[in-house]
């Protein structure tokens, strides 16, 4: 506790990788009043949506295994937050009380109306309840229904497609990314409530993991920039690589940064942003939103 025995109010708006990665960061403080609001009671393993999808693994994670302690759950969804009075307006009614808030709602997809057909038969993987659809619409489909996966839905090609038209920001919304930017987002918090200026985000790439089914999968090597090298592990090393990785974010980086704060790094000398940080009280993690893989039958 302060001197002056003041709670600072921080409420962190979305639980997934980076807004619970912030939670449990926030606790380096024991001033801090934490509360995570999430529409959903258990932690999303996003990465993980289309095992969820293609019955070969699960998808979600009980909070009670990730947050550390004193950090307060809310199952619920903001609708407005008003700047003025500084509180946070739950859908239920709620309102909750802040002196910061941690903005990480991350991205979502939506199916194009302008794509004949795809309203009406195309189902986005880029959430639990599209996935929970998605798996819902294959348990439909004889074994052999044919089934078009529109964009892939894989993270490289996602890459591809933003080296083949930049998005224009620094950093490309990914797994890889929102630990990272969680732990800067807290680390912003932490630093204005000690009254000194943040640190500029400072986030190498290493490469990209993809799973090709549970017995094949691909790890792409990559510069610190993000952009590919010629280097690859394939077969069953690549799906091992994937399902450690898969792990490592939440074992090694939310587990452990619950039971020590301030713990978690991440390698350094990539992009950086080209503007400055805002002076706001707002630190936000959330990036571009973009449109994920689309799984279509007939």
């Amino acid at each position: 506790m302060s001197a002056h025995n003041t709670l600072h109010k921080v409420v962190v708006i979305g639980g997934g990788y980076a807004g619970t990665l912030a939670a449990n960061r926030l606790r380096a403080r024991d001033d801090a009043d934490i509360t995570l609001v999430n529409p959903r009671p258990e932690f999303v393993e996003r990465i993980r949506l289309h095992q969820f999808a293609a019955r070969t693994g699960d998808a979600t994670i009980d909070y009670g295994a990730l947050l550390g302690k004193g950090v307060e759950l809310v199952a619920d969804s903001a609708a407005y937050i008003g700047t003025t009075a500084r509180t946070v307006r739950l859908a239920s009614g709620r309102a909750l009380d802040y002196d910061y808030v941690i903005y990480a709602v991350g991205s979502t997809g939506a199916t194009p109306a302008s794509v004949p057909g795809a309203v009406e038969h195309a189902v986005p993987i880029a959430e639990l309840e599209s996935a929970q659809r998605l798996r819902a619409r294959l348990d439909e489909l004889p074994l052999d229904a044919p089934v078009t996966v529109v964009g892939g839905g894989l993270t490289g090609i996602v890459t591809a497609g933003d080296a083949a038209a930049p998005s224009g920001q620094p950093l490309r919304m990914s797994g890889c990314a929102a630990g990272p930017l969680g732990a800067q987002a807290a680390d912003t918090v932490l630093s204005r409530i000690a009254g000194t200026g943040p640190a500029v985000i400072d986030l190498a790439f290493t490469g990209a993991c993809v799973s090709l089914g549970r017995r094949a999968g691909l790890r792409q090597f990559a510069r610190k920039d993000d952009t590919a090298v010629n280097l690859y592990i394939g077969g069953r090393m690549g799906a091992a690589i994937k399902e450690v990785t898969c792990k490592f974010v939440v074992a090694k980086r939310i587990r452990r940064e619950a039971d020590r704060p301030g713990s978690m790094g991440w390698p350094k000398g990539g992009p950086r942003p080209a503007g400055a940080i805002s002076s706001a009280g707002t630190a936000s993690s959330a990036g571009t939103t973009s449109s994920a893989g689309e799984v279509t039958s007939p």
